[in-house]
């Protein structure tokens, strides 16, 4: 169940919000929810959320469940991006997470610990929410296919002096 503050990226008992996302509604598949959204790992392997929040400051966990069909692991990056105009190159917030083949599972981002790049604008002024299979060490089998039930963030405002700086 999402919680009654979340700030919500998926609400998977919603083919509405499923689709606002960018991503295709699908059966649960053995989900916990009402529908899943499904995500085939195609050419360009990254998704990037159609309809996001602009400032995720004030939940620092990010939580979601999720099932895996393929043979390997996929290791993906959530990405946070905060374009500054007044900087050149990628000015974004990431965590990179390992996800396992088989049942459905659910896992928590502990936003606090976002390694940063560039120079972004904050989690208050995001350009970009996505989730990337492709660089920087990224990668899932070609071909496989990602459900996700729900997805949102929640807890406590973001501690911003936590941030691992990488560049």
């Amino acid at each position: 169940k999402i919680p009654e503050n979340a700030i919500v990226l998926i609400d998977a008992n919603k083919k509405d919000t499923i689709r606002e996302a960018g991503f295709t509604p699908s059966g649960r598949k053995g989900a916990p929810t009402k529908y899943s959204a499904h995500w085939i790992i195609d050419d360009e392997a990254d998704f990037s959320f159609k309809n996001y929040p602009t400032d995720i400051t004030q939940k620092d966990t990010m939580k979601f469940s999720y099932k895996l069909e393929s043979k390997k692991q996929a290791r993906v990056m959530f990405y946070f991006g905060s374009e500054n105009p007044d900087t050149e190159g990628a000015d974004y917030y990431s965590y990179t997470a390992t996800l396992n083949p088989g049942d459905w599972k659910s896992m928590k981002l502990n936003m606090s610990r976002l390694a940063v790049y560039g120079e972004p604008l904050g989690l208050d002024k995001l350009t970009e929410i996505s989730i990337r299979t492709t660089g920087w060490m990224n990668s899932a089998e070609k071909g496989s296919e990602i459900r996700f039930g729900h997805m949102y963030l929640d807890g406590d405002p973001v501690k911003l002096q936590n941030y691992i700086s990488q560049g």
